[in-house]
């Protein structure tokens, strides 16, 4: 909004700098008035009125949905790898077989200090003494143990329809961090 309205103030005084500021007579309702080198139109006003009025209305409709912070630990990917000790869960398929491939693994401590990574820590270096993974197996029955198996399935059609051959779940449970990569 803030950047649609500095163009609309761009737009305006540089066509009227390149073509000159003759008033054009139009009937209107409430007229133009001017705060230094600005001009204010009661179209502008009433958009402002309106664009506010919707950012209001919008707040209060998706206040009550789920959003990033309501995110309960009991929702998809991210409750198996918690109640699993997990910190990365990747499902990759495979188009020519029609298969996929569950993978999770416990890959660095919770007490990891994120901050100096690559400096003092690489991707190659082990971050935890108790190294985990488990199988597809394993992780299909964490789902279903959950009763996530929809959801699992969900994330298996969405593969199949789109152009990506996995996606990757990474959960740091201290800090509450979770992201997703989909592989190419």
């Amino acid at each position: 909004m803030v950047a649609s309205t500095a163009l609309g103030f761009i737009l305006r005084y540089s066509i009227g700098a390149a073509w000159g500021w003759e008033p054009l007579s139009f009937a209107s309702t409430w007229s133009a008035f001017d705060i230094g080198p600005l001009r204010i139109t009661g179209l502008w006003l009433w958009l402002i009125f309106a664009a506010l009025a919707l950012s209001l209305a919008m707040h209060f409709l998706l206040m009550n949905t789920k959003g990033i912070q309501n995110v309960k630990l009991s929702d998809g990917v991210f409750s198996v790898l918690a109640e699993e000790g997990l910190t990365t869960l990747a499902v990759f398929y495979n188009g020519e077989e029609d298969k996929f491939t569950l993978r999770g693994v416990k890959e660095w401590e919770e007490g990891v200090k994120w901050d100096r990574y690559m400096v003092d820590f690489t991707p190659e270096d082990i971050l935890t003494d108790d190294y985990r993974a488990v199988g597809t197996e394993a992780l299909v029955k964490a789902f279903t143990k959950l009763g996530l198996e929809d959801y699992l399935q969900r994330i298996e059609h969405l593969l199949r329809e789109g152009r990506h051959h996995g996606i990757e779940f990474y959960y740091n449970r201290r800090l509450n961090i979770r992201v997703m990569y989909c592989k190419g």
